[in-house]
């Protein structure tokens, strides 16, 4: 995966939100989990070292209605931000930092929000939805 961008960070971001998941996560059905989908994203694109997942934008669990904590779930979307820049790819919904991406802003806001390519942009759409969120990105993103 090196020759695109490590998932080390993110990979243990998302082990942390599924540790501090309220249900059994070792019983996790990938299948109907955003943390656990997005999870299993990142290690089968690091099994793969391809970043893109053919398709895969279309799995995305929409009906996790588990709760999230942003404490948690932020440092990964911040993570996926700082990611996504290293790209310099055509941009797909099915590439992994893209994946990773809409499931946790499905586990924040219920929605998939649109990502025009600079954090800055993404920061500034994000705050017109939830401008808590935004000042947790900035942080997030500052400590990164």
């Amino acid at each position: 995966m090196s020759a695109y961008f490590n998932l080390n960070a993110l990979e243990k971001l998302l082990n942390d939100i599924c540790r501090k998941c309220d249900q059994d996560a070792q019983k996790c059905n990938k299948a109907t989990c955003l943390a656990g989908f997005a999870l299993w994203a990142v290690k089968f694109v690091e099994k793969k070292n391809n970043p893109v997942i053919p398709g895969a934008s279309g799995y995305i669990p929409m009906s996790d209605f588990k709760p999230y904590y942003a404490d948690d779930t932020m440092p990964a979307v911040a993570e996926t931000c700082l990611r996504c820049k290293e790209c310099r790819d055509n941009h797909t919904d099915d590439c992994i930092i893209a994946l990773v991406r809409h499931c946790l802003e499905l586990a924040l806001w219920g929605e998939q929000l649109s990502y025009p390519g600079s954090v800055f942009q993404y920061m500034a759409l994000l705050k017109e939805r939830d401008m808590e969120g935004a000042a947790a990105l900035a942080v997030d993103l500052r400590r990164a």
